[in-house]
């Protein structure tokens, strides 16, 4: 599908766009990530990323040594190197084999060996990953991730929000099995019970399902030509 997939990179996905066209929400894209459910193209974490949690205090200050001794390594990068090819809040597990990651997940592998080098949990680390504090180097979601989850979990798709040109994509290229995994995704419903309301935009027509129109409100090219136009 054209939309999701730009030219410059034909076999991953941005989550942003992803979250949009399955209307699955940010958040829940995340959340798949951590768990092992999607792949993305580079999950090693960023040396900055982990610094700057040290310095917010997001962990523990005297972890901070650790850091700035721990050895150049496959999951901590001396430097921010180019691109591989290929605690306050929670995160929400749905129950069920959901939250069961496949068991050749490179990313926990690479986040647990993080974990280690900085003598913390591995679920610190995937929760801080999860509420976005700590960065991955490539967090585009690779096709062949994308492809096991439609036909692994694809009851988590809500096939019905979705326009024909998306369903065909993902029956036609994805193998998406709708039914597969229907208990667990029972475990997720009270998180996409916002994407049950449509809403028109006031100022440019455009109808938008969910939590995504409030972000679309305070964008809105109509709303922000008005606001020049007052200025002037």
């Amino acid at each position: 599908m054209a939309s999701l997939c730009p030219p410059c990179c034909l076999h991953s996905y941005a989550r942003r766009t992803l979250a949009q066209e399955l209307h699955l929400g940010s958040r829940t894209i995340q959340r798949l990530i951590v768990q092992g459910l999607l792949q993305v193209r580079d999950p090693r974490i960023t040396r900055k990323s982990l610094e700057d949690a040290f310095k917010a205090g997001r962990l523990t200050g005297s972890l901070h040594d650790q850091l700035s001794d721990a050895k150049e390594s496959a999951a901590i990068p001396r430097e921010e190197g180019p691109v591989a090819t290929p605690l306050t809040n929670s995160m929400p597990v749905a129950p069920g084999d959901l939250s069961k990651p496949p068991r050749s997940c490179r990313a926990k592998r690479i986040w647990a060996a993080v974990a280690r080098e900085l003598n913390v949990d591995a679920a610190a680390i995937e929760q801080l990953i999860f509420r976005g504090v700590l960065k991955l180097y490539d967090p585009r979601v690779t096709e062949r991730s994308l492809t096991k989850f439609c036909a692994r979990h694809g009851a988590l798709i809500k096939t019905d929000f979705l326009d024909k040109e998306t369903r065909d994509w993902l029956a036609g290229s994805m193998d998406l099995a709708a039914s597969a995994g229907k208990d667990e995704a029972g475990g997720l419903e009270a998180f996409r019970k916002h994407a049950l309301v449509v809403r028109t935009c006031e100022r440019c027509g455009r109808t938008i399902r969910g939590n995504v129109f409030f972000r679309h409100h305070k964008r809105c090219p109509e709303r922000n030509a008005s606001a020049e136009s007052a200025r002037s």
